[in-house]
């Protein structure tokens, strides 16, 4: 009769291998070519991320009002702006989103962004232009969902404390196709 002892080996390499792969494999990440959104109305803050086609990026985009396509952006609600005549609603600022990588970091992908966009406007509102700096930093909770917190400072736009929010992936969106 044969040693069970013989199959030692193979057993301690399937272990193994299973073991180091199981962060990655642990991890979800994000859908590749979709666009995540946060419902702002609630949170006085809207936002969209535009993946790249693996997943694993999110794309840069311009601020932008009336595209056909989900671009990476969002706005902050100024509720210390004062309204514009004929305006309904709280004034708001527009940002462009640089991009960013999302990295496997403590068994999921995140990313940490933080940048400055220096003449932001207020859309509804009047006063001069002012500096608008924005940290983001998230990370992915499932394939369909994207969790994290903002930081918004600059002129009447400034959030008192960090906002919490939830991309969800929206796939009524269109995304622009790959180049």
């Amino acid at each position: 009769m044969p040693s069970p002892w013989r199959f030692l080996p193979v057993a301690v390499i399937v272990v193994v291998s299973l073991t180091t792969e199981a962060p990655a494999a642990m991890a979800g990440r994000l859908h590749g070519r979709e666009a995540y959104v946060v419902d702002g109305h609630r949170h006085a803050l809207g936002l969209t991320f535009v993946t790249g086609p693996r997943g694993l990026e999110i794309e840069p985009g311009r601020a932008a009002i009336g595209t056909p396509y989900a671009v990476s952006g969002g706005w902050v609600a100024c509720p210390r702006a004062r309204r514009a005549a004929g305006f309904r609603g709280t004034p708001f600022a527009l940002f462009g989103f640089p991009g960013a990588r999302l990295r496997l970091r403590e068994g999921s992908y995140r990313l940490a962004r933080s940048f400055t966009r220096a003449h932001s406007d207020i859309f509804g509102g009047q006063g001069r232009p002012f500096a608008l700096r924005i940290a983001v930093s998230a990370a992915v909770r499932n394939p369909a969902l994207l969790e994290g917190d903002i930081t918004v400072r600059g002129g009447p736009c400034t959030t008192g404390r960090p906002l919490h929010f939830r991309a969800r992936l929206d796939r009524h969106l269109t995304v622009r196709p790959a180049p």
